[in-house]
């Protein structure tokens, strides 16, 4: 059932403009490219987790549902990926380059400057992970000009 609804909820993401990575094609070097691609661009929320059934994993991702406009007003792409659907490349890159723990669950949020902006070992609400977001110098910037746009 979890892994239905984590199958629904990608495809909602992916049509809705983001991303989420599913199994397969998630080695290092398949993410080390989409991470590149995305800098400047985008701003990536990694979640992380041993099993699609951790508790923190399934709240996250619940709450992320509940606020896919503002996820697509920031630039936000959505990266979740858990023990089971990545593979030692992948963990690998993830732990070296993004300092995600293994065996735990990671939300890792990284600005359009590729560097790490918060994170956490625990669910975070939408509005503080946004608050965030809505605190950097580059996202003042988007919300300056989108207001002149109006």
């Amino acid at each position: 059932m979890i892994r239905s609804m984590l199958i629904f909820i990608g495809l909602l993401f992916t049509n809705g403009g983001y991303m989420m990575a599913q199994t397969g094609n998630t080695g290092k070097d398949h993410l080390a490219e989409k991470f590149e691609n995305w800098q400047g661009k985008n701003r990536v929320l990694v979640l992380y987790a041993p099993a699609a059934s951790h508790p923190e994993y399934v709240k996250q991702l619940r709450m992320l549902e509940s606020r896919k406009d503002g996820l697509a007003e920031r630039d936000l792409v959505q990266v979740a990926l858990t023990d089971g659907e990545a593979d030692a490349d992948a963990r690998n890159y993830l732990e070296k380059e993004l300092g995600v723990r293994r065996g735990e669950f990671n939300l890792v949020l990284i600005g359009k400057d590729g560097g790490v902006k918060y994170r956490s070992q625990q669910a975070t609400e939408t509005r503080d992970i946004f608050s965030t977001i809505d605190a950097m110098p580059m996202r003042q910037n988007e919300m300056r000009r989108q207001g002149k746009q109006e």
